[in-house]
């Protein structure tokens, strides 16, 4: 291969990364383009001479590009994000923000002009090398999905952006590891609407979905996603708190579940990969929770759920403070949230709280910290169980910049968001819990 043999990390050929099913490269010093063209289980991935990155779905849509510094995310419905790598000097990690439509537009010219490019190389008969052989024949699953990217554009991307936001309403938040979940929405809305922190369904009033109705908004989901499905491990149940109905209602909307996807027996022991490769096995459902949730269902309702295929819940404790509960006007009393916590945990199911880390600026600091903790202690979590902390983004802005400025209570800054978060960190782990990063920023599903 000699100068076009294509590195990461320094000097490791991407012809030895395992992560490949099935690889093509161009062979000489003079191809044009020079690429590496690899096939994932759960993606198309292209890099180029120059270092740059284009990722596919298994549909062949474009879902990222940029190189280490740098990554534009395109997302199902046409929306994005912008992902800039931090110096380490202030913290490191990612800073991210959504992208402009002119700039998505950009990402999908790119991403499509490399796709085709790579399969007009390759289909021409120019020389590559390839595994497990240089025969297209051996290569044709790669040479499928990099077919589907081929036929891609623009205007067709946009078009199916549209498409998307008919069958789903805006996927606003989802838990850290549900970003790759496939996301089905059995309710719209959110049933309270009211906390001061929280603007992301005031425009969404509140319905379950009757089953005829999740029927054709789940056949509609499935093939729009098509044989992307492939990448998806979980099903994430939406919006703000899919569980947060009655048993009466859930039922029907759970066995519709089951009748299309298969889910593992709860104690049934399977690889992590079970489910990665097709279209209709998940190892399990996820959702939101909420503090009432634990007086509508009680344990034996959770158990009969679990069975059904949920496995791990999200509680938006927010905190174990109940006057600053009250202030964020989050209708919730902290008895009814430990009653959740424990009916859960006593069914089987994993549970992980959310905390909101800054809530309640100066006049809360101490209090949120302390009463939190003192909280989690007494809900009998698991140990190494996974508390999620979120920090306060834009405290200035909305419902709570304004009661924060009425009340005469102080924001907290970035850095002191930061530092109380560090106080968690350090707390909750020495009570054997697991502190987990909860960042709400702009993100491409």
């Amino acid at each position: 291969m000699g100068n076009t043999d294509l590195t990461y990390q320094g000097n490791r050929s991407f012809r030895k990364c395992g992560v490949f099913k099935t690889w093509a490269q161009s062979a000489g010093p003079d191809s044009n383009p020079q690429f590496f063209c690899g096939l994932r289980t759960d993606a198309l991935e292209v890099i180029l001479l120059d270092g740059r990155q284009f990722l596919y779905d298994l549909e062949g849509r474009p879902l990222r590009n940029g190189s280490v510094n740098e990554y534009r995310f395109r997302g199902l419905s046409h929306n994005g994000t912008l992902a800039r790598k931090r110096p380490l000097e202030v913290g490191g990690g990612f800073e991210k923000k959504a992208l402009t439509p002119r700039q998505i537009t950009e990402l999908c010219r790119e991403s499509c002009q490399v796709a085709r490019s790579v399969h007009a190389y390759i289909h021409a008969g120019h020389p590559i090398d390839g595994f497990p052989t240089s025969d297209l024949a051996t290569l044709r699953p790669l040479l499928e999905v990099l077919a589907k990217a081929n036929r891609m554009t623009p205007a067709g991307l946009q078009a199916q952006g549209r498409r998307f936001l008919e069958i789903y309403r805006p996927i606003t938040v989802l838990p850290p590891d549900q970003y790759l979940a496939f996301v089905l929405q059995l309710t719209e809305g959110c049933p309270f609407n009211r906390c001061t922190f929280c603007n992301l369904y005031r425009d969404t009033p509140f319905q379950v979905k009757k089953p005829d109705a999740f029927v054709r908004h789940l056949e509609d989901a499935v093939e729009f996603h098509g044989d992307d499905l492939k990448r998806k491990t979980t099903i994430f149940l939406g919006q703000a708190n899919a569980l947060g109905v009655s048993f009466k209602l859930l039922a029907p909307l759970f066995e519709i579940l089951r009748h299309n996807f298969e889910f593992p027996q709860p104690d049934q022991k399977v690889r992590p990969d079970w489910a990665r490769g097709s279209t209709t096995r998940f190892l399990g459902l996820h959702s939101f929770i909420d503090g009432f949730t634990g007086l509508r269902h009680g344990i034996q309702e959770f158990q009969q759920m679990r069975t059904w295929g949920l496995r791990r819940v999200y509680l938006g404790l927010e905190s174990g403070c109940q006057e600053l509960l009250d202030w964020l006007d989050k209708p919730a009393p902290l008895p009814n949230m430990q009653h959740t916590l424990q009916n859960v945990i006593a069914a089987g199911l994993a549970v992980d709280p959310i905390l909101l880390v800054g809530a309640g600026g100066t006049a809360f600091a101490k209090a949120h910290i302390q009463e939190s903790l003192d909280f989690l202690r007494q809900c009998g979590l698991p140990q190494g169980n996974r508390v999620y902390l979120s920090p306060m983004e834009n405290t200035e802005a909305g419902a709570y910049g304004e009661k924060s400025r009425r009340d005469g209570i102080r924001p907290l800054t970035r850095e002191e968001i930061h530092q109380q978060r560090q106080e968690l960190v350090q707390e909750l782990r020495a009570i054997g819990l697991q502190p987990v990063p909860y960042r709400v920023q702009p993100f491409a599903y």
